[in-house]
């Protein structure tokens, strides 16, 4: 009869410290996981970010190009450099007001630049 519950005991132990293993397994698994969401956000975020800055710089040299093309202008850098920032900050409120950028035309923007 003792040899029985000493087995069992043993056993009992074998079971706990087994489930206690799994148990901590699972816990880092679960840290691990929350870890890699958490990177994968700012991930997406950063790539949104960087997507949506080159989104407005491509749209701004577009009109920028077909504004000089219209106006038959010749190319100055330096106004250049002064017309692309008035843009961006342009195409930056507009979208702040909910209009899409791909809705802002040449003509539109043509008041920036007189």
């Amino acid at each position: 009869m003792h040899e029985k519950i000493s087995a069992l005991r043993e056993e009992l132990h074998k079971v706990q410290t087994e489930r206690d293993f799994f148990r901590d397994l699972h816990a880092l698994s679960l840290k691990e996981r929350r870890q890699a969401e958490e990177k994968h956000a700012e991930e997406i975020q950063r790539l949104q970010s960087t997507g949506e800055t080159l989104e407005l710089r491509h749209r701004s040299y577009k009109l920028l190009v077909e504004y000089y093309t219209q106006a038959a202008l010749p190319f100055n850098a330096a106004t250049f450099l002064e017309q692309r920032r008035r843009l961006l900050q342009h195409l930056i409120i507009q979208k702040q007001k909910g209009v899409s950028i791909a809705r802002v035309s040449v003509d539109e923007i043509a008041f920036l630049f007189r």
